[in-house]
């Protein structure tokens, strides 16, 4: 009786159970990208929202209701009195007080060195005499003259500045007995301000940057102030 051997078996090839190493890469890769889509996403829909979105008004509520907030009273306009001239050239402004910045405090910008002045620039007395009235003017602070009459002149050059300059006038009563022309509009004494070449040459009207005056019909005091600009 003859044995048989065992025949030797063919060993079975191992099952690949799990992804390939490229098949992770690739889930990897896959995962990070939406990721990144999402976020741009979310950045994108949140940019828009914040800026097209819009806010509910403001509305005003009983005092004392939860969570409401006074609102600020802004302060009462300080009313100014006319200023009362005979007249004034379209380059005069009436002015109540000197310009200032920004909450009261004067800009950088507004803080300019005066530049040289080309032209000349003076007051003069025209008019009637005897209105019953002394002119006092003063140029950006500084008192210059005092005029009882017409044909009075007096020169401001120094005090003035380039661009906007102050004039303050101050017009004193006196006794009735010293006005010839009670009632009497027409008559006035007027101060110019003239900007031409010099206080002995020739002018014309469109020298004239300013007048201010009192007649004989005004009574009583008053202090006006003007402003007016150079012709530089």
């Amino acid at each position: 009786m003859t044995s048989s051997s065992p025949q030797p078996t063919e060993s079975a090839r191992p099952v690949n159970e799990g992804p390939t190493a490229f098949a992770n890469v690739m889930a990897h890769i896959k995962g990070l990208a939406i990721l990144v889509l999402l976020v741009v996403a979310a950045g994108t829909g949140g940019y828009f929202y914040g800026t097209q979105q819009r806010f509910a008004p403001v509305e005003k509520v009983a005092p004392g209701s939860l969570g409401a907030v006074e609102e600020a009273q802004a302060p009462n306009p300080v009313a100014h009195a006319p200023i009362e001239t005979v007249s004034t050239s379209g380059s005069a402004a009436e002015s109540s007080s000197p310009s200032s910045g920004f909450f009261g405090f004067h800009l950088f910008g507004e803080q300019k060195k005066s530049l040289p002045l080309t032209k000349k620039y003076w007051l003069h007395s025209v008019g009637a005499s005897h209105v019953g009235y002394v002119l006092t003017a003063s140029v950006n602070g500084t008192q210059v003259a005092k005029f009882t009459g017409p044909g009075q002149s007096q020169d401001i050059t120094a005090l003035v500045r380039a661009g906007e300059n102050q004039i303050a006038f101050q017009a004193r009563a006196l006794p009735s007995e010293m006005n010839e022309h009670k009632g009497d509009v027409s008559s006035a004494l007027q101060i110019q301000v003239i900007a031409n070449d010099g206080i002995d040459k020739p002018y014309n009207d469109n020298d004239v940057l300013l007048k201010y005056g009192r007649s004989g019909a005004d009574t009583g005091d008053y202090s006006n102030s003007l402003k007016f600009v150079t012709l530089e």
